[in-house]
């Protein structure tokens, strides 16, 4: 998924040039970094890797991820620690400081969210993929932050997905699942490969741009893209 947001003109300005943030990724995930940078600079952006996001709701250990006591099992918030995140936002974070400078977003993609985090909470029923609460507080905060202060933003995969959380849509756990339920027997897994699948890799799709008359149709030039690759288990519903 992809998400453009427009908010007010660049500040910050480096030489002309609007400065761009990578939100935080974990270590384990921070190898894309150059990729991103490149496309920036490329663009006329000047890329910054922006520092984690920490809020003062959790403690950490020493290297960045949230301490166990605040987690469950499966890596995802508990629920009383999810809901002091999405009441407080960015307020009992560093994000003052973390954003310092920074014109603009590009929310990167990565682990599946804590449905704790949900406008309406819900249990971990997501086939036991990876959750990341130092991410999911981070990027929380990160969502909220270009959301109150109209900072573009530009947010693929689960920064889409985040700011879709930040905005209290429905979401869905698990496509297949979900179509399960709608009586869909015959789901054909395009948006992502199905585990177990041999030499299992990224799926090609088209989509459509909606509404045709946006700002990402005027980029592109087309009403749709061919295959476009995706890894996607999760999306908003409504």
């Amino acid at each position: 998924g992809i998400c453009l947001g427009y908010g007010q003109e660049a500040q910050a300005m480096v030489g002309g040039k609007p400065v761009i943030g990578i939100s935080w990724k974990s270590p384990k995930q921070a190898k894309s970094y150059e990729a991103f940078k490149k496309i920036i600079t490329m663009a006329g952006g000047i890329p910054v890797e922006l520092d984690q996001i920490k809020s003062t709701d959790v403690t950490y250990a020493a290297d960045g991820t949230v301490d166990k006591a605040y987690v469950e099992p499966s890596g995802m918030l508990k629920q009383a620690y999810a809901d002091k995140i999405r009441h407080d936002g960015f307020e009992r974070t560093n994000i003052q400081t973390v954003m310092q400078g920074i014109d603009g977003v590009f929310g990167t993609g990565g682990e599946d969210i804590s449905p704790s985090l949900y406008k309406v909470p819900e249990t971990e029923k997501n086939h036991g993929e990876t959750i990341n609460a130092a991410r999911d507080i981070s990027d929380y905060a990160l969502q909220d932050y270009c959301r109150r202060h109209d900072i573009p933003v530009l947010n693929v995969c689960r920064s889409e997905q985040m700011m879709g959380i930040v905005y209290g849509v429905t979401f869905i756990q698990d496509i297949p699942d979900y179509y399960k339920t709608q009586g869909v027997k015959a789901y054909k897994e395009i948006h992502r490969m199905a585990p177990g699948t041999p030499n299992r890799d990224y799926t090609h799709h088209a989509i459509r741009i909606l509404p045709v008359n946006s700002k990402l149709r005027s980029i592109v030039g087309d009403d749709t893209f061919d295959k476009v690759s995706s890894w996607h288990h999760q999306n908003i519903l409504s």
